[in-house]
Parts: C-alpha cells; structure tokens; sequence
C-alpha cells in the first residue's frame, strides 16, 4: 500500500539551522523539499573531494592487490587519496620518460655502444664519422665514392645501416644521414632505463598497497555524500529575519514523532494534508513476500505516484505468470530454480537477496506451467490433456490463445478495479466497472473473431451494453470536449489492447519449436554419426539451441513481459509511473567514522 503523507512546513531560527538538520538527520522520517540554490564553497570543495574519491577508486579498482603487498595503517582515507592521486601523475611522468629512453635504445643499440664524447674525439683527430641509413641499392652506389669510408653496421633484404668514415667534414645534404638521440653511452642509457623500472615497480607496488583502501574509500564517500546532503539542505533553506524555514513530508504515522521533536527543540510546525498541486514523494510498503517485486521496479526505473494506486502486488503476479507463459518449458524451468536455490544458500550479498527471491518465484511458476502444458527441454511429455491435448495439436494452440485472451480480461480488469478502489467515493468508480464489463465483452469477440468462430452470444451485448452506458453516464466528463472525442479511440485501444495479450502465445510457440529443431539437429548428428564421431558435435548443438532459446525468452520478458504491464496495464490502471520515492533525510546505515588528518 502507498503510505499516506502529512506536508510539512518547520521553522527555526537561522542560528539553529544545523541542529534541526542534525536532529531531523536522526530522527530520518522527514523527505525535504528545497527549491536548490547556487553552489556554496563548502560544497564546492566537498563535492571535489568526491570527484578525488571516484578516480582514485576507480584506478584503484582496476588494481588486483597482491596478497604479499606490504599491509599499511590505512585508517585514513583523504590521505589515501591525496597519496594516490599524487602516485598516479609520478607514474605517468615516469611511463612517458621510460618509453622515451627505450625509444632511444631501440634507434641506438643497432649502433653499438657509442656516445657523443667518442664522436667529439675523433673530429678533434680529423676523423669524421657520419651514422647513415638507405636502401642497400643505394648504399651500393654510396659506397663507389672514394672520398670516403663506408662501414656496414646493420643490413637486411630493406634497409642498411652503415657509418661514413672521412677525413674532411662532408655536407649532410650529400649523405642520407640518420637523426640519432643524443646520449652519453649505450651503457649509461641502459643503466638508466633500469633505474626508471625501477623507480616503476616501487610505484606499483605503493598502489598495490593502497589497493588494499577501496573499501576505506567507499566509506570516506558516503561519509562525504552525507555531508554534501546535509550542506545542501542547510543552505538551501529560506530565511526571513532571524527566521529559516522549509517543507517536506513526514508519513502520517510519524505525525506525533514530528511534533515531540518540535516542542523538544522550540520548532514551529506546520501540518496538513497533501494539496492536489503537492508534488508529494511516494513511500511503498509491501508484506514481506512481496517486496521481491522491488528490484524490477529498480531496474525499469518506475515509480508510483503519490495519487495513483499501488499496483505492486498485481504487478507481481502477472508479471510471473507471463514470465512461465513466455517460457512455457519445466526443463527451462527446472535449471533456473537449481540455479536460484545454489545462489540463495551460497550468495551472502543482502542486496541480492530480493532478486533471487524473485527468480526463484518465476523458476517455480515456470516449471509449474511447463508441467501442466507438458513441455520439457522443446519436447512434449505428460501434462493436463486440456492443455496438451496430443491427439490434436491446433486444437492446443487455440486453447494456449484463450487463456492470453483471458489473461488479458483479468490483467487490464484488476487495473480498473485498483482504479475504482481510488475512486471509490465518486461516480467514477461506476464507470470502472463499465470498463470491466467492456474488456470481458472484447474476451468473448476476441475469441469468436480469431479462435473458435461462431455465433455471438447474447452475454457478449449485454456485457457491451451495460459497459457502455455506465462509461457514458457516470466515467466521461462531458463538460471536456477533449475526453468526449478521445472516447470512441479508447473504446477501440481497449479491444486491440486485449488482442496484444497474444503475443504471450506467439513467443512461447516460437519458443518450443527452436527448442524442438534444435533437438532434431542434434538427434540427426547423433544417429548419422559412424561411431562416436558426430555425437559431441549433436550434444553441442543441442546445447547451443537451447542457451540461444533461453537467452531470446529472456528478453521476451523484457520486452513483452514488462511491456504488458507498463503500457497496455498502466494506461487502464491510469498509472502515468511520474512519481518518485520516499527519501527521508537520515544517516546513512553504515555510519562510519573516519580519521581526519
């Protein structure tokens, strides 16, 4: 059920602004409202301190710590940051000036062992030694020059290094010479490459280390997330004189904690129910079963608002029962409820628990579905004859398209009863049941137009009449020009809406008969094969159909599943999914305390 909420209005004075906050923060049943302001300094540096604590922990997450690291004091985390961020730009430095030095070793180590001394000595001497490169056509021709000296250095089938040794100074124009760094020995160029490894390994080794501070640093953040909420609340406040006021929301239930905080800390309240132009947060409280719900609501990113009905529960159920038609196989099945009982009894993660929850409800109504239809692993065993009647496959099909068409009455149905319940003390809700009546009208049209032909019933007009006239006389508001002639378009929607539920069957078929070619595929390999030449390939093959199968059912889900519920559903519910959760002012639940510097 959605909890009903009081709008909050409290005033303090200005000097006592973060005591309310730290005493409101305590207390954490109060959702503040703000209209945010200008970015303070405080803020400023707070919210720097956590673009600081991302990209450390985001290198450092990339960062496997060795179990052999040296165990540091890591108690404080600024410190961990400040001395990451600085170890991060000294190994950038470093890798650029390393990756230099060994650029210059792979131009100069064909060369042999020089430096630029020897070559300052022999020009003192009157020798004059000139390293050059070309092709070895051209070092041919080179070397037919008799004013000087070539010595072949490198050669291969491309490219000739060599040096031209002369007793005059030469123009470099006249010779391809070669660019080469200049250093002051190979040996001193290596020593110093493996003094910048070196000074590299320590580097890693230091962020190894820190490595070991991820968890510290994920505290720090919401430590510092916290502080960041509780500045922004403190200045967003309005003032008048001596004066700060806001607003929020409390649950109705939490009414009489608000007030004793009040009269405890000389506050002034102001209580009253929620106005219709109140954009009020919505707070959602399930039994326990049916909380598993939750994670799907968190993953499609839909909230319930305020004004609208709680369709959790309905979405729920439905949303099972389309996840077994969808698959309609107990093998499927099967594996998914091993694989969610292994996960629930080996998964320690609290976060995890409701989606496994989850999964193991959906494994369960699979197989369940799946036995009852007689379908296991894309082949037909057992099950209820009315489902699977053997002896006449077409017959089974329009059996399997009923039931969607009468999934579809009772889904679209339960939205307009949730609807009616809303309305309950307005004439509106009459017109809900109008809309009922229509939708098991479109049943029964549906099935003799598509599956079972024949004469129109007489239920089917009066179902259509009595739907009728309660929607014109007590749903449309004639007054709205806008509503009158959306009217007939709706009428229609409301039968291509139960005729979409067919599409349940349409996947689920496709379904089984991917599974059951695969298993030909792979029982033609099997009984092909001369020996056991062919059987691991047909094994192989049935197990690429099937993970192919099931992956494509999965998002069938998605995409048909959720569709059901979040369109067609939430249009006859008169759900907008606009609203936006119930979150209270309050610490965080790890509460940690960190050492400052």
């Amino acid at each position: 059920m959605i909890v009903p909420m009081k709008k909050v209005t409290l005033v303090c004075l200005v000097s006592d602004r973060e005591s309310a906050l730290s005493k409101l923060r305590e207390m954490g049943i109060m959702h503040l409202q703000f209209e945010l302001r200008g970015e303070t300094l405080e803020q400023g540096d707070a919210r720097h301190t956590m673009t600081d604590i991302d990209k450390v922990s985001a290198f450092l997450s990339e960062i496997k710590h060795k179990h052999n690291a040296k165990l540091l004091d890591l108690t404080d985390g600024l410190r961990i940051v400040q001395e990451t961020l600085k170890l991060i730009d000294e190994k950038q430095s470093v890798a650029r000036a390393l990756g230099e030095l060994k650029h210059q070793l792979e131009v100069i180590e064909p060369w042999g062992d020089f430096s630029e001394d020897s070559m300052k000595q022999l020009e003192d001497k009157g020798i004059y030694v000139y390293p050059c490169g070309a092709t070895p056509s051209q070092f041919l021709k080179l070397k037919e020059k008799s004013d000087f000296v070539c010595e072949v250095i490198h050669q291969d089938k491309k490219f000739c290094l060599f040096a031209v040794i002369s007793t005059t100074p030469l123009d470099p124009a006249s010779i391809p010479l070669e660019t080469l760094p200049k250093i002051s020995g190979l040996k001193q160029l290596k020593e110093e490459i493996i003094k910048w490894e070196t000074s590299l390994k320590e580097i890693d080794e230091r962020l190894h280390s820190l490595a070991q501070g991820l968890k510290i640093l994920e505290q720090l953040r919401s430590n510092i997330s916290e502080t960041v909420e509780f500045l922004t609340n403190r200045d967003s406040m309005s003032m008048t004189g001596e004066l700060a006021y806001f607003t929020g929301y409390v649950p109705a239930r939490d009414e009489e904690k608000l007030k004793q905080a009040a009269i405890s800390s000389g506050w002034a309240l102001g209580l009253h129910n929620p106005g219709p132009d109140d954009n009020v947060p919505t707070l959602v409280e399930l039994p326990k079963f049916f909380r598993m719900v939750q994670p799907v609501f968190d993953f499609l990113g839909l909230s319930t608002g305020y004004k609208e009905p709680d369709i959790s529960i309905c979405f729920l159920v439905f949303f099972s029962i389309f996840f077994g038609v969808i698959f309609t196989d107990a093998g499927y099945g099967v594996i998914f409820l091993i694989a969610a009982m292994i996960a629930k009894f080996t998964v320690k993660n609290e976060k995890l628990r409701l989606p496994i929850n989850l999964f193991i409800l959906l494994s369960v109504v699979t197989v369940v579905w799946g036995a009852l239809c007689g379908s296991w692993f894309g082949m037909e065993k057992g099950g209820l004859e009315w489902l699977n009647p053997h002896h006449n496959p077409q017959l089974k099909n329009s059996r399997m398209e009923l039931i969607c068409f009468i999934l579809a009455a009772l889904h679209l149905s339960t939205g307009h009863v949730l609807k009616a319940m809303k309305d309950l003390k307005s004439r509106k809700s009459l017109g809900h049941l109008g809309w009922i009546f229509v939708l098991f009208g479109n049943l029964i049209l549906a099935t003799r137009l598509i599956i079972f032909p024949g004469p129109y019933p007489m239920i089917m007009f009066i179902l259509y009449a009595a739907g009728f006239l309660l929607i014109l006389t007590c749903f449309i508001h004639w007054g709205d020009s806008a509503e009158v002639f959306s009217f007939p378009l709706e009428s229609l929607g409301s039968f291509v809406d139960t005729l979409s539920y067919i599409r349940l069957f349409a996947v689920s078929v496709a379904a089984f008969y991917i599974a059951e070619s695969f298993n030909g595929m792979g029982e033609s390999l099997w009984h092909a094969s001369p020996g056991w030449l062919y059987i691991p390939m047909a094994v192989l093959t049935v197990l690429f159909g099937h993970v192919m199968n099931i992956t494509l059912s999965l998002l069938a889900v998605l995409v048909h599943g959720v569709r059901l519920n979040t369109l067609e559903f939430s249009n006859h519910a008169g759900l907008k999914w606009a609203g936006f959760p119930f979150k209270p002012f309050k610490k965080l639940e790890n509460d940690y305390i960190l050492k400052g510097e």
